[in-house]
């Protein structure tokens, strides 16, 4: 029942030659899979020049996959909603088909939520959190690999690794 939703993520090969002409790598995530974490979180303090150039296109795509994933998010939830409603005015104009004999609020609440449509779209639900949760890791991620960039560039400016 989930609805796929097209993701960009930051690929291996991205990650390598960030400044060639290669397109980003597409991959379909739905709101039943996991956030991809393919990023390159280390940092080469023999290499700083190159992990500075590559931190803005890695920042961005874990901005982007995080931006991604509250979408996929906020549309889940929407559906939820639908389906919530969906089901309400079923047991309402159909009692019948519930067994119900009495609608009151607290049976139609009941028989909502343990609708099993229901309880499938709450488990997307959770899983999407589950996914912003992820990604929203990952931008902080690239973030403490920034500023460890920034500590060793300062160590490297007052010479530190040519005293050890």
């Amino acid at each position: 029942m989930s609805n796929p939703l097209e993701f960009s993520t930051y690929s291996p090969s991205t990650r390598a030659a960030p400044f060639t002409d290669q397109p980003d790598a597409h991959v379909r995530l739905e709101t039943t899979e996991n956030v991809p974490l393919d990023f390159d979180f280390s940092v080469n303090p023999n290499n700083l020049e190159m992990e500075w150039r590559n931190l803005p296109l890695a920042v961005f795509n874990a901005s982007k996959l995080l931006a991604n994933a509250r979408y996929c998010q906020d549309d889940v939830k929407r559906r939820l909603s639908v389906t919530r409603t969906d089901t309400d005015i079923d047991i309402r104009r159909f009692p019948q088909k519930y067994e119900l004999e009495k609608i009151t609020e607290a049976t139609v609440a009941s028989f909502v939520n343990s609708n099993a449509a229901v309880q499938e779209m709450e488990s997307l639900v959770n899983k999407s959190k589950h996914n912003v949760d992820m990604a929203f890791a990952v931008v902080s991620a690239m973030s403490a690999k920034k500023d460890a960039l920034n500590a060793i560039t300062e160590l490297k400016k007052m010479n530190y690794y040519t005293t050890r």
